[in-house]
């Protein structure tokens, strides 16, 4: 489902380094921080499991 809405939504084939275990963390409900570079796709981490 993940690789899903990521394709459809945002039109990326896949995830970044870093970016699954944020936003499979956000999902389960755990709290997560995301320290990347700016450019990386932080926002992904939070706007994906949001949809």
């Amino acid at each position: 489902m993940l690789d899903e809405t990521l394709q459809r939504r945002f039109g990326y084939a896949d995830f970044r380094p870093g970016q699954r275990p944020v936003v499979e963390a956000v999902m389960a409900g755990r709290s997560a921080a995301a320290i990347f570079p700016t450019g990386s796709g932080k926002s992904l981490c939070y706007q994906l499991p949001a949809l």
